[in-house]
């Protein structure tokens, strides 16, 4: 019966230590956010990897701030969506070159940058295509990688436009000029 007693006492004490360490699991957003930019040049063509491709990281959020111009985006400077139109270029992080990655082919131009923050605002910028592309990017509780793709779509007839969560510009867009109306035939001449 003692036997007993003090095995339940054993169990519950190992319960005990369990669930109070686990309770005090540290919790972290230290992660390698990987970003994968690609373009699709035609709206039937694959996406290609795209090299050149620089971003940012702001501590920021998307609700309260956007990016003005194309110029703007390539400096990494945002703008408030507020009144004051304030103007800010504060980087928690900036993309640098991932490396290839043996095993894909076509990692070469993929980009890293270490965050370890719970949610931050990612500015992408194709200086190739004059194209950026900003989206808020939710940060996992101890997750290591993070794997994202971007893709450009320089055919899209549109200076807006949105890709999932990203929301892309393109502000050197010219619509094509409307065809001239093929003019009236006269009427013959009643004789």
């Amino acid at each position: 019966m003692k036997f007993l007693h003090w095995t339940k006492l054993l169990v519950t004490s190992i319960c005990i230590l369990i669930v109070a360490t686990s309770c005090f699991e540290e919790i972290s957003y230290q992660t390698t956010y990987i970003l994968k930019p690609l373009s699709q040049e035609k709206s039937a063509d694959p996406n290609l990897t795209l090299g050149g491709v620089t971003g940012y990281a702001f501590l920021v959020d998307t609700m309260d701030w956007t990016v003005a111009n194309y110029d703007d985006a390539l400096a990494g400077i945002l703008t408030s969506k507020g009144k004051s139109k304030n103007k800010f270029k504060q980087h928690l992080g900036t993309f640098e070159p991932h490396g290839i990655i043996d095993t894909i082919p076509d990692s070469k131009d993929w980009l890293k940058m270490q965050v370890d923050v719970p949610s931050v605002m990612i500015l992408v910028v194709s200086p190739e295509q004059k194209l950026y592309g900003y989206r808020q990017q939710a940060m996992a509780e101890n997750l290591d990688k993070m794997y994202v793709s971007i893709v450009f779509h320089p055919w899209k007839p549109t200076k807006f436009y949105l890709n999932g969560p990203w929301r892309m510009h393109n502000e050197f867009y010219v619509p094509a000029p409307d065809p001239e109306p093929e003019p009236e035939p006269e009427p013959d001449p009643v004789l």
